[in-house]
Formats: C-alpha cells, structure tokens, sequence
C-alpha cells in the first residue's frame, strides 16, 4: 500500500489540518481526508472501518478528544494504526500505549506540534512494517506439499544471532524455518505458516524443526542457547508442554536452555494457554514475548505473566536514535525489565545509529537484526561465527 495509504487527520484547528495534509502531500501521500468534527470522523470510520489505514488524531479538543476517539476506535475493533498529534511529555504517551492497547488499537506514535515532515514519515513507515508481517496472508504452499515436506524432513533450520550489547559476545540463535521446495527452493515463513494454521500441521512442523535444529547444534557447536517461535494458538494443545520436554530430553539438553517466543498476534487469554505457558515454565524453559509493540500485552500484564523475556519489535527499534516516542516506551520497558528481572531483546536492528543508540543508553540488552547477521542455515553461521568473535579479538 505504502504511499497509496488513505490516511485521516481529526484536530479541531484548520490551520493544523492544513499543515499535516500538506506535509503529507510533499512526502506523497495523497489520500488524505481531514476532519475538525471528531464525531463525524469517526462515524466515517465506523460506517466502514477498512477505509482508512491511518488516524491520526488530536489529543486537546472539546468535547470529545483524543483519547474518546483511541476509546471509540478500540470498540469497533479499527485494525489500522493511529497516531496522536500533540505536544506532550512522556508520561502522558506512557498513557497513551496503555489506554491504546487495553483498547486493542495499534498506536503508531506520537507526533509534536508542530509536525515536522520526516517525523510523520518515519511514524506512517510503521504501518509498513506492520503490513510486510501480514503479507502471510498471501496464497502459499499447498497442504500436501506441506505434509510431504514435513514427512521426508525437508524442513530446514536456519539461525540467526543474538549478541551483548555491553561486549558483543553471542548469546545464543533464534531458530527460524524454512521449507525445502520442489527444485531445493527454500521458502520464507510466510509462504507456509499459513497453511500450516489452517490445515493442523503447526505442531508436526515445530517438532520436526527443534529436531532438526537440536540434532544440528549438538553436532557442530557448541551453543545450545535457542529460541523458537510458538503461536498463542499453539498453547490451546494442553500435552504441548510434555512433549516439548520429550524432545529436549531424547537431546540431552537443559531445558534452561531453550526459549520459546510466544507472538503476540493473538491475545493471550484463555485458560488453557495460561495454563500450558505456566506449566512450560515450570518445566524449566524460558517464555518470551516476541514482537512487543504490535500485538495485545501491555505493561500490567507484563508483571503478571511469567514471561523470562521480551522482545521489542523493529517498530520500535527503527530509527530509535531520533524517536522520543519509541525512546520514551523503550525506556518505560526497559525499567520495568530490571525490575521485574526479564531479560530484553532489541529485534531488527538495521543501522548502525540504532545500535549505537542503544548500546550508550542501554547496558543489559541483547540485540538481534540484519546489521548483525540475516538468518543463515548452520554451516553459513558457523562462517559467519568465526569472523565474528575474530573481529572482537
């Protein structure tokens, strides 16, 4: 979608609208519609909440204000991103990410007035790395193609790295799949994750690829650090825990070894899902919550679940070194963190001002992304291991 996003702006103040639109206009968005009546934009919303991928809206105005409009949208289930144009500290925005996800709305930020053009660009590239994780919902493999992969162990682990912050040394690998395809095409997650979900084959694959990745390891190195990805969907199974601890077991690896990431696409809510991640962790392993930032769990929730980590998307990492909005919610997680003893990975970091950013202003934080290394099958990663620690002496 990118710049063909139809964006709506509400403020009661004219020569606000005026300004936005035309920013928005100079960096190439021209979809914009804009509002000085939040009632009647929202009835615009509501009347069909597809139109618009983006609200942004005022936090100040009579009436009805901006966090009616956060309230209002969350009720309607709106499933684009909102963003709020004011000039507040950091602890009203601190508010505004709780009020925005108990409503279950995905807050982009926050933009100061007056708006600067490349803060609302880097603020509407968010819905963009939002979309990139819901082209799953493309066409992908075939069901049978999936079972056959699966049954003649065409699934392929591949690696990609966490590091210190504070030394650069490795802490352990994210352990992501990939599907060996008709002519050894390797294909991405989102090209069989979904038909995966659909047709029950989930579990058969994850156990095939901590397999696959357990057998990898232990053969030719010796880190055993690993996380794997779960769905929230995948802790409906109540003998899931019992069979993740056969497999580590028939191994001979430590569970404390092992991280399960739990996605927040899906909130986590029911009994049974409470019940298999408490019962993961008092099997030893360790829970994280991936992709903080984009899904359901806010921070009263964060005290509550046993979670051991946290992950902080690359919403909320790109361009950090210039964001007082993701500065101020990193910083808010990050304090919650070393009180609540969790562990706090920074993913997708790409640039270099990001790392160093993160590096001066964060001392226990591990950091994973491209600009450490992109996701390699072990033989690759063992390459690029060796290079790695030679450069750290």
């Amino acid at each position: 979608m990118a710049k063909g996003m139809r964006i709506l702006i509400i403020d009661d103040s004219k020569s606000s609208l005026y300004l936005i639109q035309s920013m928005l206009n100079e960096i190439g968005y021209k979809n914009v519609t804009t509002s000085t009546s939040p009632s009647f934009a929202f009835k615009m919303v509501s009347d069909d909440p597809t139109r618009f991928s983006v609200v942004l809206t005022d936090l100040n105005m009579p009436n009805y204000d901006g966090m009616q409009v956060i309230k209002m949208l969350g009720k309607i289930g709106y499933k684009g991103g909102v963003a709020i144009i004011s000039d507040v500290d950091h602890k009203v925005i601190n508010l505004a990410v709780e009020i925005a996800r108990r409503h279950r709305v995905f807050l982009l930020g926050s933009i100061r007035k007056p708006a600067l053009s490349e803060e609302l660009k880097r603020l509407l590239e968010r819905v963009s790395l939002r979309e990139e994780k819901e082209f799953a919902n493309q066409a992908c493999i075939p069901r049978d193609d999936l079972i056959s992969a699966i049954s003649n162990r065409q699934i392929r682990a591949f690696y990609q790295p966490k590091i210190n912050i504070s030394d650069s040394g490795i802490s352990g690998y994210e352990v992501l799949a990939r599907v060996e395809h008709k002519k050894s095409r390797i294909l991405l997650p989102w090209q069989f994750i979904p038909s995966a979900m659909k047709y029950g084959l989930i579990n058969e694959l994850f156990y095939e690829l901590m397999n696959t990745a357990l057998s990898e390891i232990q053969a030719k190195d010796k880190q055993t650090n690993l996380s794997f990805n779960l769905s929230p969907l995948q802790l409906e199974e109540t003998r899931l825990h019992m069979k993740l601890a056969e497999i580590v077991s028939s191994h001979d690896i430590d569970p404390k070894e092992i991280t399960f990431e739990i996605t927040e696409e899906h909130a986590l809510s029911s009994l049974v899902q409470l019940e298999t991640l408490n019962r993961l962790r008092i099997r030893g392993f360790r829970v994280s919550l991936d992709d903080f930032g984009t899904g359901f769990t806010n921070f009263k929730q964060l005290k509550k679940l046993p979670f051991s980590e946290v992950k902080i998307d690359r919403s909320l990492i790109k361009d950090i070194h210039r964001d007082t909005f993701s500065q101020t919610v990193v910083n808010s997680l990050y304090e919650l963190a070393q009180c609540q003893k969790i562990s706090l990975v920074a993913e997708g970091v790409e640039k270099s001002d990001e790392f160093e950013f993160l590096k001066d202003h964060y001392q226990k934080i591990l950091i994973q992304g491209y600009l450490i290394s992109k996701p390699k099958p072990l033989d690759k990663l063992l390459c690029w291991k060796k290079s790695w620690e030679s450069i750290r002496g």
